[in-house]
Formats: C-alpha cells, structure tokens, sequence
C-alpha cells in the first residue's frame, strides 16, 4: 500500500508523462492500429503468476479476432482450452475434462479484460493514467493504471512497437495481486478468417454448464 506522499508524486508523473508528445504520439499510432484492424491472428504466449506462491503458470496457443467482438483463444499447451466469443456468448472448453461453461457475452466482455485490448475497444488514453516507462530493447512500455479500478484489472502495462502501434506484450494484475503476461509472436493483421471459427457446439458427450440461463 503506497503512503499519500508518493501517490501524489505518481500522480504527477502520470500526467506529465501522458502528455508528452512521444507517449501521445505513441497513443495515437496504437489507437488508429487497432481502430483500422477488422480481423488478427498470432501465436501467444502465457504466463499466470498467483501473488501468493508465486508460483507460474505457463501456457501457450493461438488466437484470432473478427469484428465486431468475435474472438477465439485458443490453448494448445500445457492442456487444451478454448474460449470462443461470439456475438451474445462466450463458451469456455476443456477437451480434457469434457466440460463446457457458456457465459452471457455482457458477463465476461464488460469489464477491461485481456480481451479488449485485442479487440481495440479500450481506449488508453481515456480509460487509464499513462506513464511512459522508456525503452525495453525496440519497444516502449506504457504503464496504464485504471481511471475506474475493478476487482480483475488494477494496473497493467504494455509493451508497443513505436514503429507500427502493435502491442506485443501485456501484463495485467487484478486486485489479489495476481499478475497475468501474455506475448503475441507471429501476428499477422487482417487475414481472412472464416466465421466458423468464432462458433462453437458442444462435442457429443460433453457435460455443458450454462451459466445463461437465470436462475428461477
């Protein structure tokens, strides 16, 4: 917990950083990147760091994104999950444990998740103070703390290639402390990609949890 006295001075720097014309520049490219991309896809990385033993989870895989709102994240490694977003819903698979939970769109995609800095609806510099961290080898982080903090997201960074306004790497940590890291490598923008790749049906014999349906 940060004594008043340097949340002040953190403050300060937020905005000073924020307004600077390289972090502004760098905002702007990011912004107008992501606004113009209509479909994405990459390979990711995944790292899971839990605040109490920190201990890591490692996870890698695949993901792709069609607008509006439609994405699939898909885990190859070191188990198999896929989480596909559709239009109204969100279902969340495991091959292992032949279980499926599908979610109300609106449940799992308003709140400032992973997912809405790949799909480009957050916008930086509205939704988070910005401090520009400098250089980390070609990339610049931006440090983003949350004008509205909510329990899964109380500070992230981001890592952005000042070149292109991609973002390569995120971190995010919720309100425990646990810290979520993804890399994306191999990102191509604006493949074509089929529309069944954002559906998903229950494979026979698989036990279904439905979590859209309100409770009576």
């Amino acid at each position: 917990m940060l004594v008043a006295g340097i949340a002040l001075t953190m403050g300060f720097s937020m905005q000073s950083a924020a307004s600077s014309p390289e972090t502004n520049a760098l905002l702007d490219a990011i912004q107008k990147q992501y606004e113009s991309m209509q479909t994405f896809r990459a390979h990711f990385s995944q790292v899971l760091i839990n605040s109490a033993s920190r201990e890591a989870e490692r996870r890698t895989g695949r993901v792709s994104m069609k607008k509006p709102g439609l994405i699939r994240w898909e885990t190859l490694e070191p188990e198999k999950e896929l989480l596909v977003a559709a239009k109204d819903v969100v279902w969340d698979y495991f091959e292992a444990e032949k279980t499926a939970y599908k979610y109300k769109a609106s449940e799992i995609l308003d709140s400032k998740t992973m997912l809405h800095f790949l799909a480009g609806t957050t916008r930086l510099d509205k939704d988070f103070e910005v401090v520009n961290a400098g250089r980390e080898d070609s990339l610049t982080r931006l440090d983003l703390t949350p004008r509205e903090p909510e329990p899964g997201l109380v500070q992230a960074s981001i890592w952005a290639d000042p070149a292109t306004g991609l973002i390569q790497r995120i971190s995010m940590i919720d309100f425990y402390g646990n810290e979520n890291v993804v890399a994306f490598t191999d990102m191509s923008l604006n493949p074509p990609l089929d529309e069944g790749l954002f559906t998903f049906t229950p494979p026979a014999g698989v036990e279904v949890f439905d979590n859209t349906v309100d409770a009576q």
